[in-house]
Protein backbone atom coordinates (compact mmCIF):
# COMPACT_ATOMS: atom_id res chain seq x y z
CA UNK A 1 0.00 0.00 0.00
CA UNK A 2 1.11 3.56 -0.27
CA UNK A 3 1.25 4.41 3.23
CA UNK A 4 2.96 1.45 3.44
CA UNK A 5 5.68 2.52 1.19
CA UNK A 6 5.56 6.54 2.68
CA UNK A 7 6.34 4.53 5.90
CA UNK A 8 9.62 2.70 4.78
CA UNK A 9 10.86 6.40 2.72
CA UNK A 10 10.31 7.99 5.96
CA UNK A 11 12.56 5.25 7.83
CA UNK A 12 14.85 5.09 4.98
CA UNK A 13 15.09 8.71 5.59
CA UNK A 14 15.92 8.38 8.99
CA UNK A 15 18.79 5.80 8.40
CA UNK A 16 20.52 7.77 6.20
CA UNK A 17 19.64 11.15 8.39
CA UNK A 18 21.41 9.23 11.53
CA UNK A 19 23.92 7.98 9.87
CA UNK A 20 25.05 11.34 8.19
CA UNK A 21 24.86 13.05 11.91
CA UNK A 22 27.17 9.88 13.68
CA UNK A 23 29.55 10.31 10.74
CA UNK A 24 30.00 14.25 11.09
CA UNK A 25 29.96 13.72 14.81
CA UNK A 26 32.89 11.47 14.35
CA UNK A 27 34.74 13.78 12.28
CA UNK A 28 34.62 16.77 14.82
CA UNK A 29 35.95 14.02 17.48
CA UNK A 30 38.79 13.13 15.46
CA UNK A 31 39.46 16.75 14.64
CA UNK A 32 38.89 17.38 18.51
CA UNK A 33 41.68 14.35 19.24
CA UNK A 34 44.12 16.35 17.48
CA UNK A 35 44.37 18.62 20.19
CA UNK A 36 43.06 17.06 23.04
CA UNK A 37 44.84 15.34 26.04
CA UNK A 38 42.53 12.24 26.38
CA UNK A 39 42.94 11.92 22.09
CA UNK A 40 42.67 7.97 22.52
CA UNK A 41 39.44 8.54 23.99
CA UNK A 42 38.00 10.59 21.34
CA UNK A 43 39.77 8.22 19.04
CA UNK A 44 37.75 5.36 20.15
CA UNK A 45 34.61 6.95 20.36
CA UNK A 46 34.57 8.49 17.25
CA UNK A 47 35.27 4.49 15.96
CA UNK A 48 32.21 3.18 17.71
CA UNK A 49 30.23 6.37 15.79
CA UNK A 50 31.54 5.49 13.29
CA UNK A 51 30.38 1.59 13.44
CA UNK A 52 26.92 2.82 14.36
CA UNK A 53 26.97 5.59 10.76
CA UNK A 54 27.71 2.04 9.25
CA UNK A 55 24.65 0.27 11.01
CA UNK A 56 22.47 2.70 9.80
CA UNK A 57 23.61 3.01 6.50
CA UNK A 58 23.41 -1.12 6.36
CA UNK A 59 19.81 -0.74 7.53
CA UNK A 60 18.61 1.97 4.89
CA UNK A 61 20.60 -0.44 2.26
CA UNK A 62 18.41 -3.53 3.66
CA UNK A 63 15.08 -1.34 3.55
CA UNK A 64 16.17 0.03 -0.02
CA UNK A 65 16.25 -3.44 -1.20
CA UNK A 66 12.84 -4.55 0.48
CA UNK A 67 11.67 -1.70 -1.17
CA UNK A 68 12.51 -2.17 -4.58
CA UNK A 69 11.27 -5.82 -4.27
CA UNK A 70 7.81 -4.84 -3.15
CA UNK A 71 7.73 -2.24 -6.03
CA UNK A 72 8.76 -4.49 -8.46
CA UNK A 73 6.14 -7.56 -7.15
CA UNK A 74 3.69 -5.11 -7.36
CA UNK A 75 4.16 -4.48 -11.26
CA UNK A 76 6.41 -1.27 -10.91
CA UNK A 77 9.10 -0.92 -13.44
CA UNK A 78 12.18 0.73 -13.05
CA UNK A 79 13.15 0.85 -16.75
CA UNK A 80 10.33 2.84 -17.04
CA UNK A 81 11.86 6.07 -14.65
CA UNK A 82 13.78 8.15 -16.51
CA UNK A 83 17.58 8.53 -17.37
CA UNK A 84 17.93 11.45 -16.19
CA UNK A 85 19.74 11.78 -12.91
CA UNK A 86 17.83 13.47 -10.19
CA UNK A 87 19.35 15.28 -6.34
CA UNK A 88 17.38 14.20 -3.42
CA UNK A 89 17.74 15.60 0.14
CA UNK A 90 17.53 13.82 2.90
CA UNK A 91 15.41 15.68 5.16
CA UNK A 92 16.31 15.92 8.48
CA UNK A 93 13.89 15.51 11.52
CA UNK A 94 14.37 17.59 14.82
Amino acid sequence: STSDLDSKLSDFSKYVSNAKKKYEDAKKLLEEAKTSTDSKGSVQKAQSMIKEAQTEVKKAHDLLKKIAREVKTSGGDFSKCSDEKEEFEVIEEK
